[in-house]
């Protein structure tokens, strides 16, 4: 994490701040951001800054000032002004400089999702062999995006089905660094029907990385894709055996 030197700001004299003064487990640059932070964003006159209120701290102006004005990355910032608005009254009390990683997600998931979707190409192929009516069909390419708490994989057009694949997942995350499948569904298209078969059973729980960081994401979906892969080469769709939704 940089500051640009022109953005600097004279490090805060202040004995509120000596409590993290005395933190081993936040690291010197942390320490001193969280510092310009508090000089920044509270009342200058001592006795305003004793009375100040907290709550009326504005967690998603400091992000935006954070990223702005000081060059600070979108997830350092996120994580910075969580941590700052939520502790910053005892002025960082005995707990870890972090934000878990199931809220890391539910902020940053869809960034990444569009990021990786972007380096596709650099990463192995994985090739999806469904069984569908009695017949074998695969796909070599897919392409996903993200939704609002959802992502969805689309395997393309393919010449001899007549058709692609469509793989939703909705989600939401648990205090437990968790993400939960609320919904997830294959929908196929055949002569003019449309047919909705499960992918996950529904509160699926998939564990998150322990880092929010990026490259332990694309090792995550890669293995969220992989297992995708697994479920339907293992299913033997059969649309007379299903009953068609409206399309």
């Amino acid at each position: 994490m940089r500051i640009k030197k022109k953005h600097v700001i004279k490090e805060a004299r202040i004995n509120e701040a000596m409590l993290l003064d005395k933190l081993d487990n936040i690291k010197p640059n942390i320490k001193r951001i969280l510092k310009l932070m508090y000089k920044k964003y509270l009342p200058k006159d001592e006795e305003e800054r004793k009375n100040f209120r907290w709550w009326r701290l504005s967690e998603t102006e400091i992000r935006k000032d954070l990223e702005e004005s000081l060059g600070i990355s979108k997830l350092e910032s996120f994580k910075l002004a969580r941590y700052f608005v939520n502790h910053g009254e005892t002025i960082f009390n005995e707990l870890e400089y972090d934000v878990q990683t199931s809220v890391i997600y539910g902020e940053v998931l869809p960034d990444y999702i569009t990021k990786l979707s972007k380096e596709k190409h650099n990463w192995p192929d994985i090739l999806f062999d469904v069984d569908i009516n009695g017949k074998k069909y695969k796909w070599d390419d897919y392409e996903y995006w993200d939704g609002y708490r959802s992502f969805a994989i689309y395997l393309g057009y393919n010449v001899k089905l007549g058709s692609g694949i469509l793989l939703q997942l909705q989600y939401d995350f648990n205090d437990k660094n968790q993400m939960v499948v609320k919904k997830s569904t294959i929908s196929l298209e055949l002569n003019d029907n449309k047919y909705l078969i499960e992918l996950f059973p529904p509160n699926t729980v998939i564990d998150l990385p322990e880092s929010g960081e990026y490259e332990p994401f694309v090792e995550w979906m890669q293995g969220i894709i992989t297992d995708i892969q697994v479920i339907l080469s293992d299913k033997n769709i059969n649309t007379k055996e299903l009953t068609p939704t409206s399309r």
